[in-house]
């Protein structure tokens, strides 16, 4: 009799931890999720600055948190994969592609015709 009290009371303090943690990690992804909010994952092409702290997209001028990443491309134009904070117009860069100008003949064009 005394064991199987035992046991009843050791599987009900197992589902009672199960649910407390359950409802702990419910409450912090609010928290994230709401913090996200105003980042996000977006693709962006411009041009980097001379001092690598900022990409200029049309209109647009962001500064860059992680300058260091894009050490190497200054005045170029690159597409970069980054999380982009609009309330403050800061990115934080994830990757970096540079963009290569490609040409390509038009043989239907007059200078190809004889």
């Amino acid at each position: 009799m005394k064991r199987r009290n035992v046991v009843v009371l050791a599987f009900v303090l197992t589902l009672a931890v199960a649910a407390v943690a359950q409802d702990t990690r419910k409450s912090g992804d609010t928290t994230n999720s709401s913090a996200n909010a105003s980042t996000r994952v977006v693709t962006l092409s411009g041009s980097v600055s001379a001092d690598g702290m900022s990409l200029t997209s049309g209109k647009d001028e962001w500064n860059v948190r992680n300058a260091d990443v894009l050490s190497g491309y200054e005045g170029r134009t690159v597409t970069v994969k980054c999380l982009l904070n609009r309330d403050d117009a800061t990115i934080r860069v994830l990757a970096v592609k540079s963009v290569t100008a490609s040409y390509r003949a038009n043989l239907s064009d007059s200078a190809f015709r004889r």
